[in-house]
């Protein structure tokens, strides 16, 4: 988000928090706009030191865009499993980096 480019992240995160339910309200809770806001708060919480809820909300973005199944390339599902990956390896966790790492490649 620009709050976050501008390093104001708590301020980014008590946004993206407020905006989420309105936005399942106006587009679904399965919108890729949805998806994004996790995503971006996901980015959010990793640069927070937040690991554990930085974690929560990618695994969130991936479910939303990941459901449809249809096999069909997804740029955001990539860069949702590429971030989750970079906070597998920023928390040391080698095996679940590389492995997110791939699963976004593919």
């Amino acid at each position: 988000t620009a709050v976050a480019a501008l390093e104001r992240y708590a301020e980014a995160e008590a946004l993206l928090v407020a905006v989420l339910p309105d936005a399942v309200g106006r587009v679904g809770e399965k919108s890729g706009y949805v998806a994004r806001a996790w995503n971006e708060l996901g980015s959010v919480r990793q640069d927070l030191g937040r690991y554990a809820d930085a974690a929560d909300a990618y695994r969130r973005s991936i479910a939303i865009t990941d459901a449809s199944g249809d096999g069909a390339p997804n740029a955001l599902l990539a860069q949702t499993i590429n971030n989750l990956a970079t906070l597998d390896e920023e928390r040391g966790d080698l095996a679940a980096a590389e492995a997110g790492y791939r699963r976004s490649l593919a």
